[in-house]
């Protein structure tokens, strides 16, 4: 956590949601953090915090991601940062069951 650079209050909440965490290794952690900040931009820890993305697993984001990708409802950011649209919260994208997750819901985001 201390390359992520979290605040010890979030690192508090994080084990808290997950602590399943204690048991992995460091680097499955850091390859979902990497993925969340570099791959999908989101550049606050926060919103990484309050989707509990340390909950689930890697594959579990990234299949919720290129979906979305691949539909044309999550952009990725440029070399600048910036988006070409808005993207669905984070916690949107993980959380819920596959079955709530497949509606056409993602339209009225």
């Amino acid at each position: 956590m201390e390359k992520c650079r979290f605040p010890i209050a979030e690192v508090l909440t994080i084990l808290s949601d997950s602590p399943a965490i204690l048991k992995e290794d460091l680097e499955s952690i850091e390859l979902r953090f990497q993925y969340s900040y570099f791959r999908m931009g989101i550049q606050n820890n926060s919103d990484m915090t309050q989707a509990k993305i340390f909950k689930y697993s890697l594959d579990h984001l990234r299949c919720r991601h290129l979906i979305l990708e691949r539909l044309g409802l999550y952009a990725a950011p440029n070399n600048r940062g910036h988006f070409a649209m808005k993207n669905p919260s984070l916690s949107r994208l993980i959380e819920g069951s596959q079955r709530r997750w497949l509606r056409p819901a993602w339209k009225s985001m």
